[in-house]
């Protein structure tokens, strides 16, 4: 089973590590129709790819009720906390 679990994640970010390499030349391309010199078009494609890695969060949402969630859930990995009592009662 944790096998399994490390298959799942490397499979999940191989493409997100490939598609940047793969469309290289796309956005190359793309930003050399906006007359952009070349070299300032590969440092902007590293900064557009290393931006897209960072997320800042606007505005947080204050909610009445708690909500439970795994942190791994979204990612469709259950941790061995969800067959304990304690958590089975806050689901």
């Amino acid at each position: 089973m944790q096998i399994l679990t490390w298959l799942s994640l490397v499979l999940a970010a191989l493409p997100v590590l490939l598609f940047p390499l793969l469309f290289s030349k796309f956005m190359l391309a793309g930003l050399a129709k906006l007359h952009i010199a070349s070299e300032a078009a590969m440092v902007l494609m590293i900064a557009i790819i290393v931006g897209g890695m960072i997320n800042i969060p606007v505005k947080r949402i204050i909610r009445q009720e708690d909500i439970v969630a795994h942190p791994f859930a979204g990612f469709g990995l259950r941790g061995a906390c969800w067959s304990c009592n304690v958590c089975a009662e806050k689901l």
